[in-house]
């Protein structure tokens, strides 16, 4: 076999060698980490989280009763602040919150 159709051969075991090699330099992204975090509810209630910070307050409601929905706001130390409703309202909702701790909903 003459000696260039070895080094033509060998050529592309070459380059893919050189592509592992790189592809194994590269930096390898952190895994992210989760938390599940129970956000507690007044007793009897229900509560769902819609919205979250980066300060890691939870804005969303919490149902005092059948008729009694509340804007809830769960602090990270696992505080829950019940946020009420507009004065003659019977229900609220929050929908978002802003890394100022402003609920919207």
């Amino acid at each position: 076999m003459p000696k260039h159709a070895i080094r033509c051969s060998m050529k592309p075991l070459a380059h893919a060698i050189g592509l592992v090699l790189m592809v194994a330099a590269l930096p390898v992204a952190a895994t992210p980490t989760y938390v599940i975090t129970d956000l507690n509810t007044v007793p009897g209630g229900i509560s769902s989280g819609a919205a979250i910070n980066n300060a890691g307050q939870v804005a969303g409601y919490s149902c005092l009763n059948v008729d009694n929905i509340h804007t809830a706001l769960w602090q990270p130390n696992g505080a829950m602040l019940d946020l009420g409703t507009l004065p003659g309202g019977g229900n609220s909702f929050a929908y978002a919150i802003n890394n100022a701790g402003q609920v919207v909903g």
